[in-house]
């Protein structure tokens, strides 16, 4: 029986992805989810800068930046995102 990876069983089931962006500059210390996540095979990765939006019909994302640990840190991976489907909204 053949062996297949998490990203192989659901990259077929699996719209979009969104992640937050990453600095540039620093590789190792933010690594970019975007390319890992694409590296694996899921080819609709999509990275949100901070407080930048993607919206459709029905709902929306922003992502928030997140403050909390290592916060000195130039690290802009780490997101907070608010969410908004059919009027309700929440921050997560």
């Amino acid at each position: 029986m053949p062996r297949y990876t998490l990203a192989e069983r659901l990259r077929n089931r699996i719209g979009p992805l969104v992640v937050p962006h990453h600095s540039a500059g620093r590789r190792l210390q933010d690594p970019s989810l975007k390319l890992m996540l694409q590296a694996l095979g899921f080819e609709w990765v999509i990275a949100l800068h901070e407080f930048e939006r993607i919206a459709l019909a029905d709902w929306a994302i922003t992502a928030l930046p997140l403050l909390g640990e290592h916060s000195d840190l130039d690290i802009q991976g780490k997101a907070g995102s608010h969410l908004c489907i059919d009027g309700r909204s929440a921050g997560c």
